[in-house]
């Protein structure tokens, strides 16, 4: 490779691309549902699996465009991520300069032409297998900017093809008609996102779409054939009964049957047989929807995991499948939304910093808050963590925050526990310290005394009397010892004479109190 070459490759990766591609759509291919059946449908995937999904995206145009129970469910799951807003969180909230640079840019973003059709493009790829989007910037005059990102427009999936098995983009010419040939994509203007779980399945197989191709097939042929079948029997129809030697009479019962769908009625004479029968639409049509719901579950599971949004279901006493179901949904809308911020992320954010020269970190990307659920596990961890004596640290906090979108902080003043075992303050173990040595050995002899009241509390009445006479003796067990173990000798010694049951009790109270209130070691 010449010099000059290599200095123009390195200029590119240098200057980013600042015009972008005007995509036409004159090039749609024609509607096919409204003719398409099995054996047709056989062909579109044999083609699509030679590399050529023209077609089969078609047809997904198709789909999403005329099933209205596809496009809604569809439409759920990217609403899920889309409806929550996105969210930039810096690596060091602490730093001023961090938050002020990701508000900007989170703003900017937010701007930027046709910004949420891009992100709805790129969800698209939880079905189809995989959306492309062309990005392309421009000089920009804000302080401490060089670059900013003009616009992002999303590529239809007809231009996209995998002859001999390489992702391509279909050529076209100045009106874009496509010309027969293939090219790469351009890193520099490109970027693609793959938001679903086929890893081992070839994209131009047609993604996870493909297997709902046959349930809308047979849910759309179900609904074509039951309004035959209500076009051939819904209404009544007439049996007439003639002598077999009176052609005459055959004529005019013939005539009569010709007139009735006129006239609404029928004239014939007394020695006539006329029988109006009805067909039993009533059952036939039980089977149709029987079979339509069973379509509509099947394409219902695949897009959002579960059936129990898009129709009401009597689940019983309880309810449990509901709540399965609802953590299924939750699984797939955090991981979507895991997916997105992280395309957003390394194809958006990360060349821009490299364009602009900013030295300062990459924040981190999320959509919204987290889950009810979620955060109910972790205000349960947290309590836990807590009564165990076990506190949080600031980097901890930090984690914490990233997740839920906003930051966290702690009290000056940690609240007192309630329901524990020792009743002792929780922000003296931070304030001792500071206190002169006397008042702080005053403050401990308070601690040990309402540890040993509120032992005493517990207890039984027995247990109570004894423990009430030998209080201070309690006290000065619980004010010498310097740790749990020593604590519990101590007051394992002066419950030598105790019913042992009662006193394996007490040990385990102070055990417990020693451990939540930090108190024996301060």
């Amino acid at each position: 490779m010449s010099l000059k070459t290599e200095l123009i490759k390195l200029a590119a990766g240098l200057i980013p691309m600042q015009t972008r591609v005007v995509v036409r759509g004159s090039q749609q291919p024609p509607s096919m549902a409204h003719v398409l059946d099995v054996d047709a449908l056989h062909g579109l995937l044999r083609s699509a699996e030679q590399g050529y999904t023209d077609r089969l995206f078609g047809l997904y145009r198709d789909i999403l465009a005329s099933h209205a129970h596809t496009q809604a469910e569809f439409s759920k799951r990217k609403l899920a991520v889309l409806g929550q807003p996105l969210t930039l969180t810096s690596r060091d909230p602490k730093d001023a300069a961090q938050e002020a640079l990701n508000t900007a840019v989170q703003e900017h973003l937010a701007d930027r032409p046709g910004w949420l059709r891009a992100l709805s493009h790129a969800l698209d790829s939880t079905l189809y297998p995989v959306s492309l989007l062309e990005r392309w910037y421009a000089p920009s005059g804000k302080p401490g900017w060089r670059y900013e990102i003009a616009g992002i427009q999303a590529v239809p999936h007809i231009h996209l093809a995998w002859p001999y098995g390489e992702f391509s983009l279909r050529d076209t010419d100045e009106l874009g008609n496509f010309v027969g040939t293939y090219s790469t994509p351009d890193a520099r203007r490109h970027f693609s996102h793959q938001g679903h779980l086929l890893s081992s399945v070839p994209d131009w197989w047609g993604g996870p779409m493909r297997a709902i191709l046959f349930w809308w097939l047979f849910s759309v042929m179900d609904r074509d054939w039951w309004a035959r079948f209500l076009d051939r029997f819904g209404s009544p129809f007439l049996q007439g009964s003639y002598d077999p030697a009176d052609e005459r009479g055959r004529y005019e019962l013939e005539s009569a049957f010709s007139a009735a769908t006129k006239l609404f009625g029928i004239v014939v004479s007394n020695d006539t047989d006329v029988k109006l029968h009805q067909a039993n639409a009533t059952q036939g049509g039980d089977a149709f929807q029987a079979f339509h719901e069973t379509a509509n579950q099947e394409i219902s599971k695949l897009i959002v995991g579960q059936t129990l949004s898009a129709q009401g279901q009597n689940l019983g006493l309880g309810g449990g499948q509901a709540k399965a179901q609802s953590e299924v949904r939750d699984d797939i809308r955090q991981y979507d939304s895991t997916c997105l911020a992280a395309t957003i992320k390394t194809r958006l954010l990360m060349p821009l910093w490299r364009l602009n020269g900013w030295t300062l970190p990459v924040p981190h990307v999320s959509f919204g808050a987290m889950a009810s659920a979620e955060a109910a596990l972790d205000g349960q961890l947290v309590s836990s963590l807590y009564t165990a004596g076990i506190e949080l640290t600031d980097e901890a906090l930090d984690v914490l925050g990233r997740r839920y979108g906003f930051g966290l902080q702690r009290l000056a003043t940690k609240p007192a526990m309630p329901g524990l075992p020792v009743a002792l303050s929780a922000n003296l173990p931070a304030t001792l310290p500071l206190l002169p040595s006397v008042e702080r050995r005053a403050a401990r002899q308070r601690q040990a005394r309402g540890a040993v009241d509120a032992l005493v509390r517990r207890a039984s009445p027995k247990l109570a009397r004894m423990m009430q006479a030998r209080a201070e003796d309690f006290a000065a067990a619980i004010l010498s010892a310097d740790s749990p173990e020593a604590a519990a000798s101590a007051i394992a010694a002066l419950t030598a004479a105790y019913d042992p049951g009662e006193a394996d009790q007490l040990i385990q109270d102070v055990l417990t109190s020693a451990a939540v209130n930090a108190a024996i070691a301060t």
